[in-house]
């Protein structure tokens, strides 16, 4: 189980980064135009991710003298289709998370805190669809194996309850948050795409052999990469020639982007193999606070560069003091972050260890 907690967190540190490159990048490197992100996301993160499963390949078969032969992979095809599934809910969820950082029709540029707020909330909507399947015995394909894990259901939803309404609280003190329908509406396509690939993913890889879960990785990226249909998407195709002259002029950074955005999924799939669906979800949605933290570092390197009159060139990107400055917490948001640090320490611990911690208390 250490080593899913790790990787779960460092699914959170590369979510927590990730959000931050993109909303520096969407104004600058891809002029608003949303679903050029998700394009280059798509192509790019299954490269990336295919590379690092060959990778881990080679590693595993130098390590063990066993390899991953295409035989495992073809009988690994019952839940292939499903990981094939959750790869596609992964590319929606995507471009739902793009659609969002795009500016309103009065050129007004969207709050952050509205995106990263309601991926907060995705611990709500996996404990109570998992308690559903659970509960009511839905054995629809690799369903009937979903686990809670070993704690108390009830106990454990309670804590995620309150760790998650810390976190939203956290997040939203003090900022208005505003929705319109039509935004509203991509926010629950995100959350539902999001809630849905982490339950089926969950079921199929929790608790797998290693070799197993090797086998099926490539069903995932296949799954990923149905995000190019995109290309068919009407003036898309005039949307990327467009894009072509500024992708040569932000490549590097667009690069280190998209190195931290697939480390998202590659840590998260690796977590929900040796974590519940609940938990792992539970410890990613704690990016906000990392989010904040990797915002007041910015910021000091920020003032630094302010007061020194300097600037960071990254090819033709010229990168100023002022652009990294954030505003300061106040008490009740420093108050509501310890209050979700703390819950969020009382979740892994009950999941972890069940009911042991609270009699351990009543002793």
């Amino acid at each position: 189980m250490e080593f899913g907690l790790a990787f779960a967190c460092l699914n959170a540190l590369c979510q927590a980064i990730m959000v931050k490159f993109d909303q520096l990048m969407m104004g600058n490197c891809y002029q608003d135009k949303w679903r050029m992100a998700w394009l280059v996301s798509v192509i790019s993160g299954t490269f990336l991710g295919i590379l690092t499963m060959v990778a881990v390949w080679v590693f595993y078969t130098m390590n063990t003298g066993e390899s991953i032969s295409t035989d495992e992979i073809l009988a690994s095809h019952s839940d292939g289709i499903w990981m094939i599934g959750v790869g596609v809910l992964t590319t929606i969820g995507m471009g739902s998370y793009f659609y969002l950082f795009k500016k309103s029709d009065s050129d007004v540029s969207p709050d952050v805190t509205t995106i990263s707020m309601w991926l907060a909330s995705t611990p709500i909507w996996v404990a109570f669809a998992s308690f559903f399947v659970v509960h009511w015995d839905i054995d629809i394909g690799p369903l009937e194996s979903l686990s809670l894990g070993g704690a108390s259901p009830l106990l454990f939803f309670c804590v995620i309850l309150l760790t998650t309404i810390a976190i939203i609280w956290f997040d939203a003190e003090g900022k208005t948050v505003p929705l319109t329908w039509k935004r509203g509406a991509v926010v629950a396509l995100m959350v539902t795409s999001l809630t849905s690939y982490v339950i089926i993913a969950s079921a199929v890889l929790y608790g797998k052999l290693l070799p197993e879960l090797l086998a099926l990785q490539p069903y995932y990226w296949i799954g990923f990469f149905s995000g190019v249909l995109l290309l068919f998407w009407p003036g898309v195709w005039g949307e990327m020639l467009a894009f072509k002259s500024n992708f040569f002029k932000y490549w590097k950074i667009i690069i280190i982007a998209e190195v931290i955005g697939v480390g998202v999924y590659i840590f998260e799939m690796y977590a929900l193999w040796q974590l519940t669906g609940m938990l792992a979800n539970l410890i990613n949605s704690g990016h906000v606070i990392l989010v904040f933290l990797l915002g007041y570092v910015l910021s000091y390197a920020g003032s630094i560069m302010i007061r020194n009159k300097q600037s960071k060139r990254f090819g033709d990107v010229v990168l100023t003091g002022d652009m990294l400055l954030c505003e300061p917490a106040s008490r009740r948001q420093l108050i509501a972050g310890v209050l979700a640090v703390a819950c969020l320490g009382a979740a892994i611990l009950v999941s972890s260890s069940g009911n042991l911690f609270f009699d351990f208390l009543e002793e």
